[in-house]
């Protein structure tokens, strides 16, 4: 049996989602539901740091039907369309219910319809951590958050 590490190798360098959080469960001995919730959170945050490069196209909740973002859809009236069309894409192929996992406590008023918890979800989800630290001292390379 070959070696795991020429599976990333062999994969050209992509992975899935979950065939990234399989690699996980395996290497960590993580669950299911943790390590797809890690490669989740470390999409968000390498596309959040990207995301400011690119131009965005308008998404309307509407465009999000039949799709595994159509969940999205219901935060579209918490957020502006140029912020919605940014949460659409950052979390495109990703669980919706980070939404809900960024910050936990709020769960219950945001299925409620709370739009103070709400809209805190959603700036975390759009804009980090406020008080996230860099890794690494900031240069064109490297703008990397550690979230402590």
């Amino acid at each position: 049996m070959a070696p795991k590490q020429s599976v990333f190798v062999d994969a050209g360098f992509t992975l899935k989602r979950h065939e990234a959080a399989d690699s996980v469960m395996e290497v960590f001995n993580l669950t299911h539901r943790r390590s797809r919730q890690l490669y989740d959170l470390t999409m968000l945050e390498i596309r959040r740091q990207l995301i400011g490069e690119r131009r965005l196209p308008l998404i309307t909740p509407d465009l999000l039907r039949g799709t595994r973002s159509e969940a999205l859809a219901r935060y579209s009236r918490f957020l502006t369309e140029p912020d919605f069309s940014r949460l659409a894409i950052l979390l495109r192929e990703l669980a919706p219910s980070l939404v809900f996992g960024i910050r936990p406590e709020n769960i219950c008023r945001i299925r409620k319809g709370d739009a103070e918890a709400t809209g805190i979800n959603l700036r975390l989800i759009l804009d980090g951590k406020p008080t996230a630290k860099p890794l690494f001292a900031n240069t064109d390379r490297s703008n990397v958050y550690a979230h402590h």
